[in-house]
């Protein structure tokens, strides 16, 4: 909520500005000069104060992605170790099969899916491909006796969680910051200290991004 009444708020501002800015400059026949300033004086005022809530906003909701992000590739990769683990009490061949193709999948995630998340914002096809073929497999398997169903049952579980942080991996891929709040950064850097904070905010998502 608060992130769409600022991508609303901001670019009003930053235009009511422009328009006191241009009308202090060129000056407006039908009001005094020294008003026209005051008034301009006020907009900016208020725009500055703005410009430090959207740095502040704009750095906590980075961490905050970056934290989120963390823990669900960490669930992910729980998930898939714990798929790992049951399949080694399933028969052989069940177990192979499974293995195999966790390994295919998690080798595509780390060398396919996340550079296409880093450079595109996009998941990778190739990997859903091998996801969907570990699902499927998995939920295939025979059943040959009342131990190996409970494995199996644990396997389907932990790759239902496993799912579920690929889903979240992916809508964390695609939602971002408006690029209306990256303006305004950049354009409140005539300050110093927006400068230095706009700085330190470009260097904080670039190392997030690497």
């Amino acid at each position: 909520m608060l992130l769409h009444f600022l991508t609303y708020l901001v670019p009003i501002l930053l235009a009511t500005m422009g328009s006191l800015w241009l009308g202090a400059r060129f000056g407006r026949p039908w009001t005094a000069q020294d008003e026209q300033k005051q008034n301009f004086e006020h907009v900016t005022s208020l725009v500055r104060m703005l410009f430090a809530f959207t740095l502040a906003f704009v750095v906590v909701l980075v961490w905050q992605k970056y934290q989120a992000g963390q823990k669900t590739a960490t669930a992910e990769a729980s998930a898939l170790t714990e798929v790992n683990w049951a399949a080694l009490q399933l028969p052989a061949d069940q177990r192979d099969g499974l293995r195999q193709r966790v390994i295919v999948y998690t080798h595509k995630v780390i060398t396919q899916e996340w550079p296409t998340m880093h450079d595109h914002e996009a998941m990778d096809t190739d990997t859903r491909n091998a996801w969907d073929d570990l699902r499927r497999y998995a939920e295939q398997l025979p059943t040959v006796d009342t131990r190996t169903t409970d494995f199996q049952h644990r396997v389907l579980t932990q790759l239902e969680n496993a799912g579920t942080a690929r889903r979240d991996r992916g809508d964390q891929t695609r939602s971002g910051l408006p690029s209306v709040f990256w303006t305004g950064l950049l354009l409140g850097a005539k300050r110093g200290y927006i400068y230095l904070g706009t700085v330190t905010a470009a260097a904080l998502v670039i190392w997030l991004r690497t």
